[in-house]
Formats: C-alpha cells, structure tokens, sequence
C-alpha cells in the first residue's frame, strides 16, 4: 500500500517536475478523486454506475456523491 500511495503522490510529482507537490498532510493543496469502492476489482462491475464517491480540487471539496448520504 505504501508503494502504491507513493506511486500517486511523490512519485508522480517528481515525473511531471513538481517535487513542491506530491505530499499528503492537512493543508496541502491535492486533488483526488475517492471512489465508492475500496476493492480495485470491485471497479470492474460499476464501470456502468457511479464509482466516484467524493471529488476534491485545489484542495476543496467540489462534489460528493449526494446517494451516499453524507452531510
């Protein structure tokens, strides 16, 4: 998992020439994209359906998926 949450953050800040980026800690600007499942197979049976839970953009969330009941 370490590897994986490496891959998406340090790493992939470093490949694009953003080493100021790629950090994850309260208050850092992020985008990111939650999904409804936590099971990467599990994807494969909504591709049809919604499997975007929340979205967060410049660090402030901008969508929710309202069927999930959340405040």
């Amino acid at each position: 998992m370490d590897e994986a949450i490496s891959a998406v953050t340090r790493a992939a800040a470093r490949a694009v020439g953003r080493a100021d980026l790629g950090r994850l800690y309260v208050g850092a600007p992020c985008d990111a994209v939650v999904l409804r499942q936590r099971d990467p197979e599990a994807l494969l049976y909504e591709m049809a359906g919604q499997p975007v839970a929340t979205v967060v953009k410049g660090g402030r969330l901008v969508w929710r998926d309202p069927a999930l009941g959340l405040a």
